[in-house]
């Protein structure tokens, strides 16, 4: 499958002068990561290629631009016509960011997350994989060792970044023997890890104050439950407007099994909400809500705040019966809400 798509790939990239490369919409390092490293790549050996990246540059936050960062004049529906799409990181096409993706002659997809319908020419999807960053290092590796293209050592910062922030600096269970063999070989190009992983891991006194905030509002169930709502306020109050995914925060707790952050986004007016389990399956249960992702790390997007009480409740009997009862012995924080949902069965069944 590997072998077979590479070089259908390289077929592709011969094929055409212009190449337009997608992301997800609110990119995270994966995203940008594979999106400058595939961009970048295509220049130093297909140097007549004209390549573009779709992402507009109002869409890179502050704390992005240490490594990622693009001002280029998006081409034109008219113009797209005569382009390769290349799409990154992205299960759904609903979610491409600009969405001008649908104009392109031909569409190639590179991703790590579950499939959910092809639309594509040309598919490579992997959910074992911890991030579409190790895919395109295999890639660049593979052709580098066997075939003498190009692999620059610039390219191993943004494939580093991008696999480091998918994995969690490496804490998680998504990791494989051979993210670690890809690793190796992206350190041993030179790259600055101190400055990759201050830049990312390091945080500042406000985030402090604000994950202070996100703790003292957590709740858990005794199923091992834990889910906090961040609210314009918080956000607010601790200038916490450009920091990255609240999640991480709730893991590790002892007992417990899923940990879920709602927060609200003002730049849509949604309320987001990622997902995270140890082991427990859930991308069924955001699935169940419009949402979607892996197997153990999913997000929702909820137009209202109830919607995600909804999906707890949901979760909650899921856990349930998947030999959770009981796991922390009692609710920690008791919510009304939730226990209204419960209560009166106001959720979806699985």
């Amino acid at each position: 499958m590997f072998n077979r798509f590479v070089t259908n790939l390289l077929s592709k990239l011969e094929e055409y002068d212009d190449i337009a490369i997608f992301v997800h919409v609110n990119p995270d390092f994966d995203a940008y990561a594979s999106a400058f490293s595939l961009k970048r790549w295509i220049i130093d050996n297909f140097p007549e290629s004209n390549v573009k990246l779709m992402i507009p540059e109002e869409t890179f936050k502050e704390e992005e631009k240490f490594l990622f960062y693009a001002n280029e004049v998006l081409p034109s529906k008219y113009e797209l016509k005569n382009y390769l799409g290349i799409i990154l990181d992205t299960s759904d096409t609903a979610r491409v960011l600009t969405q001008l993706h649908t104009y392109c002659k031909e569409l190639v997809i590179i991703d790590h997350h579950p499939k959910i319908k092809g639309l594509a020419q040309l598919e490579f999807i992997d959910p074992t994989y911890p991030a579409v960053s190790q895919i395109l290092a295999e890639i660049f590796l593979y052709l580098e060792e066997s075939e003498g293209y190009v692999f620059n050592a610039d390219l191993a910062q943004y494939l580093y970044a991008g696999i480091i922030t998918d994995t969690n600096n490496f804490m998680s269970l998504s990791m494989l023997p051979s993210t670690y063999n890809v690793l190796a070989k992206l350190v041993s190009r030179g790259l600055n890890r101190s400055v990759i992983h201050n830049s990312i891991f390091v945080k500042s006194f406000n985030f402090k104050t604000f994950t202070a905030e996100v703790i003292r509002r957590t709740h858990l169930t005794k199923n091992g439950l834990a889910y906090a709502v961040i609210d314009k306020k918080i956000i607010d109050r601790c200038e916490a407007w450009n920091f990255p995914h609240t999640v991480p925060i709730l893991e590790n707790i002892s007992n417990v099994e899923v940990w879920t952050t709602l927060t609200y986004d003002a730049s849509s007016g949604l309320w987001k909400c990622s997902i995270r389990s140890k082991e427990l399956i859930i991308n069924h249960v955001a699935k169940l809500y419009g949402g979607g992702g892996h197997k153990t790390m999913s997000a929702i997007s909820f137009k209202k705040k109830k919607d995600f009480f909804q999906m707890l409740a949901t979760m909650d009997e899921y856990m349930m019966d998947s030999g959770y009862a009981n796991a922390t012995l009692r609710d920690f924080k008791f919510n009304l809400r939730l226990f209204f949902y419960k209560r009166f069965n106001l959720y979806k069944k699985i």
